[in-house]
C-alpha cells in the first residue's frame, strides 16, 4: 500500500490508493428547472469516504442535497447567472471541477383557465412631457415593483415597495436623440433585465442593482422598425426569447446570453402587420397578419428553426401589440389568451394544442388615447395585471380570472 504521513495521530500511516486520490471530476453539468434551485451531476470525483463540497460564483448557497444528483438551494429565487464549482476530497488529496454558467430560472405566474371580468384603476401620473397620443413602450415586473416607461429617446423608471398599490416619481435617463418616433420596452418576471426600442437603437436593461442601466445592442433592426413606421416586440416572461419585427417586415429574434441580448438574427419569416406574440416556453409566436398566423420554434442552443407560417384564424384589428394569458412560463400549462389592442384593449382565446385563436372578441377597456404600446408585459402572480397610459395618467388593469 502506498503510505501517506499525517500529523495526527503522529507518524506514517497506510492508505489504499483511492484513500489517497480521487478519480478526476468530468462531465459537471449545472441546469436550473425551478427558481432558486441548481442541479449538479458529474462523472468520476470517485474515492473511498469521499467528501464533496460546493462554491457558486454568484449568488448565496444555503444548502446541498442529494450526492450525484445534487440539488443546491440558493438563498433567493431571483434569477443569476452562476458557475458551480464541485471539490471532492478523501484522505490524502482532492479533485475540482467547474460548471459551464448556468442562469437560474425565473419566478413563474400561477397559470388561471377563465377570464371572468375586468377593472381599471389609476397609479401613477405619466413622466413629464408625454402627451396624450405620444406613441410610448412600458413595462412593469411580475412583483409590480419596477417600471419602465419610454418615448422621445427617454426611459423612464419608478419604483414601488408595496406591489404596485404606490409609485415613487420617474427618474429619467436620455437614451439618445428620438423626437416621438415609437418606442417599446420590457422586463423579464424578476424585473432584473429587459429591454427598450428607441429610434435608433436596441437596449439591454440591467436591473439587478437600485437602478437600471442600458446597453445597446442593436443599431440596425431598431432604424427598420422607426422606418417601417409600426413594429412589434414580443418578450418571454423568463427573459430568455425576445422577438422584434417592423411592420411589413422581417421578423427578428435574439436570445439572452446571461447578462444581455445577442446581436438580432433573421427568422427568415416576414409579416403583413406588427401584432406578435411569444408563447411562454418559447415554442410558438403569434402573428398579426391579414389572417392570424402563427410558426413554431425549434431551438438548437440559441438559434431558432422557424416553422413556415399557418392559419390560425381570422384576423383581429387594432394590433399594436399582443401578449399571451393565463399559462406558466414553462409551458406545462399553456397559455389561454391573447390580449392586445390600441384604442382599446381586447382579449380572446387561444387553444395551444390545436394553435387556434378564438373569433369572439371582448373588450376589456375602451377609449384609450391612439396609441398604446407595441409590447405588453404580465403582472401580478397570475400574470392578470396590464398597465397601460391614457391622457397623462398610467393605469392597471386587472383581470378578474379563476
Amino acid at each position: 500500500m502506498p503510505l501517506t504521513f499525517r500529523p495526527t495521530p503522529t507518524g506514517y500511516q497506510q492508505a489504499s490508493y483511492n484513500q489517497l486520490i480521487p478519480t478526476p471530476i468530468t462531465n459537471l453539468v449545472a441546469v436550473s428547472n425551478l427558481p432558486g434551485q441548481i442541479t449538479l451531476t458529474w462523472s468520476g470525483g470517485d474515492g473511498y469516504n469521499i467528501k464533496y463540497s460546493y462554491a457558486i460564483s454568484t449568488g448565496t448557497l444555503v444548502y446541498a442535497l442529494g450526492i450525484n444528483p445534487t440539488t443546491l438551494q440558493l438563498s433567493s429565487q431571483n434569477s443569476i447567472n452562476t458557475t458551480v464549482t464541485l471539490t471532492g476530497t478523501v484522505l490524502g488529496g482532492s479533485t475540482t471541477a467547474t460548471s459551464a454558467n448556468v442562469t437560474t430560472k425565473v419566478l413563474g405566474v400561477q397559470s388561471f383557465t377563465t377570464i371572468n371580468s375586468s377593472a381599471t384603476a389609476s397609479v401613477i401620473t405619466t413622466p413629464s412631457g408625454y402627451g396624450s397620443g405620444t406613441p410610448y413602450g412600458m413595462a412593469v415586473d411580475y412583483g409590480q415593483a419596477k417600471m419602465l416607461f419610454a418615448f422621445s429617446g427617454n426611459v423612464y423608471y419608478a419604483t414601488s415597495s408595496n406591489s404596485g398599490a404606490n409609485w415613487t416619481g420617474f427618474t429619467t435617463v436620455n437614451l439618445d436623440t428620438s423626437s416621438t418616433n415609437r418606442h417599446a420596452c420590457g422586463l423579464r418576471n424578476d424585473g432584473q433585465y429587459g429591454y427598450v426600442v428607441t429610434a435608433q437603437k436596441t437596449y439591454t436593461v440591467n436591473w439587478t442593482g437600485a437602478t437600471p442601466t442600458f446597453t445597446a445592442f442593436d443599431t440596425t433592426v431598431a432604424p427598420l422598425c422607426v422606418s417601417a413606421g409600426y413594429f412589434g416586440a414580443t418578450m418571454t416572461p423568463d427573459g430568455l426569447t425576445f422577438i422584434l419585427t417592423p411592420y411589413q417586415g422581417t421578423i427578428y429574434y435574439t436570445r439572452f446570453n446571461g447578462s444581455a441580448f445577442n446581436a438580432f438574427t433573421s427568422s427568415g419569416l416576414s409579416t403583413q402587420r406588427m401584432g406578435v406574440a411569444i408563447s411562454p416556453d418559447s415554442s410558438t409566436l403569434y402573428v398579426s397578419n391579414n389572417s392570424d398566423q402563427y410558426t413554431t420554434i425549434t431551438w438548437n442552443g440559441n438559434t431558432g428553426s422557424f416553422s413556415a407560417l399557418a392559419s390560425t384564424s381570422n384576423g383581429h384589428p387594432d394590433d399594436r401589440a399582443y401578449i399571451f394569458l393565463g399559462g406558466d412560463y414553462t409551458g406545462t400549462s399553456p397559455p389561454k389568451y391573447i390580449l392586445g389592442g390600441s384604442a382599446a384593449l381586447l382579449y380572446f382565446t387561444w387553444n395551444q394544442a390545436t394553435k387556434t385563436a378564438g373569433t369572439s372578441i371582448t373588450s376589456a377597456v375602451s377609449g384609450i388615447s391612439t396609441d398604446t404600446p407595441n409590447s405588453f408585459s404580465a403582472s401580478g402572480a397570475q400574470g392578470n395585471i396590464i398597465y397601460y397610459a391614457n391622457g397623462t395618467t398610467i393605469y392597471r388593469l386587472t383581470l378578474n380570472v379563476t
